[in-house]
């Protein structure tokens, strides 16, 4: 029975524990609302279309042609050519390989902003969470701060305490009273931010408490996915992709074009037709252009192996960030929640156990301690989803 109230204890509590599916679930309304990405995403769709431009062959070409003869008895001459050019066969694969390379590559430069704007909702979302909180506090230490006030003043006026402790306790609560307004006008600047990431529409996050961070276990293997989500290195590897068929399609486009048609002439009493067939030798048109493009997509995968060791060595060092914190928060959160000695000062107070002087700044030192620890505990949470914001 007693291990059952201290888990009921634990989970009343631990601020940390508490679930805050608002913040994920703001998060996901400003995907859905953000003018930023729709935009986005329709340049990417039209870009897209545009990369699938030339898959198919030239158009067709017709000449005409009508001819007066001189002199006059030679009558007229009526030319008429219909021809149609192709590439080498090879060449509309590796066209359509191109497209879909450039495709993927503008879904990937596109998901790259996606999460950089989520990840701006979600930390100025732990921000509304910490002011949130703080909050709370300045409304808890307010209501102390006013009853401390007329607890001294109704001394005051019996002559039971002097001037110096009476403007004590009124500056203690002007400070708080100031100290709660100016984290109001933070928490109406913070969701004003948010209300514009989300296109204008109003948003709800009234959560004071943070969630704790489920932390991967196995962080080599939770890191090589990662990776495999991480922009820069996957932008570089569709560069390198895209380059990789247009080198291919440079080789075809080196090989001759061939062009087939049918050609009439027609004079006065004669008509001639038939099927033509031609041939184009590239020559210097395409010179260089596979060796360019073969040079460029070994750069991007260079690049992009560059861009994995500083993408790992970032998320190493955003892992022991968080495990840091966490351990510091966890410790600093049990040790704090045993020296609450709010209602101890108070009862000290009104026996004359202790000063006025006594009594405020004994609960400016737990005041203060429990502002670092919600500074810890936002820290923690955002260092987390700087480090979980690949994680799908």
């Amino acid at each position: 029975m007693k291990h059952i109230i201290l888990v009921l204890m634990i989970l009343i509590c631990a601020p940390s524990l508490w679930p805050q599916a608002g913040v994920d679930r703001l998060v996901d309304q400003i995907e859905k609302n953000n003018p930023t990405l729709k935009a986005l995403a329709q340049q990417r769709d039209a870009e897209k279309t545009g990369a699938r431009l030339g898959l198919y062959p030239e158009n067709p070409a017709v000449e005409v042609g009508m001819l007066r003869g001189s002199p006059a008895g030679l009558g007229r001459r009526a030319d008429l050519s219909i021809s149609q050019t192709f590439d080498f066969p090879t060449a509309y694969a590796h066209r359509s390989r191109l497209a879909a390379a450039a495709g993927r590559r503008l879904d990937w430069a596109w998901d790259a902003e996606r999460r950089v704007l989520l990840l701006e909702a979600r930390l100025l979302a732990l921000d509304l969470v910490f002011a949130n909180a703080l909050s709370a506090e300045w409304e808890k230490r307010t209501g102390r701060a006013r009853e401390l006030a007329e607890a001294v003043e109704t001394k005051f006026a019996r002559g039971e305490a002097n001037i110096l402790d009476r403007n004590r306790a009124e500056l203690t609560l002007l400070e708080a009273e100031k100290e709660a307004e100016g984290n109001e006008i933070e928490r109406r600047s913070i969701r004003a931010e948010l209300i514009r990431l989300n296109g204008g529409l109003p948003v709800e996050l009234s959560e004071a408490r943070f969630e704790l961070p489920v932390l991967p276990s196995d962080f080599p293997a939770w890191c090589a996915k990662a990776e495999e989500l991480n922009p820069e290195s996957r932008g570089w590897r569709s560069e390198a992709a895209r380059l990789d068929a247009q080198a291919a399609l440079n080789r075809s486009l080196a090989w001759p074009k061939l062009s087939v048609g049918y050609m009439s002439e027609s004079v006065t009493g004669e008509r001639f037709s038939g099927v033509t067939a031609g041939v184009t030798i590239p020559l210097l048109e395409n010179k260089n252009t596979v060796v360019y493009a073969k040079r460029s997509a070994e750069a991007a995968r260079s690049l992009e192996a560059d861009a994995r060791r500083r993408f790992r060595g970032e998320m190493e060092a955003l892992y022991e960030q968080a495990t840091a914190l966490r351990r510091a928060t966890d410790g600093f959160r049990s040790r704090l929640r045993q020296l609450d000695n709010a209602p101890l000062l108070k009862k000290a107070l009104e026996l004359g156990q202790i000063s006025v002087t006594e009594y405020l700044l004994e609960l400016s030192l737990y005041n203060g301690s429990v502002d670092r620890l919600l500074e810890m505990e936002r820290s923690l949470a955002q260092t987390a989803a700087r480090l979980l914001q690949y994680g799908n």
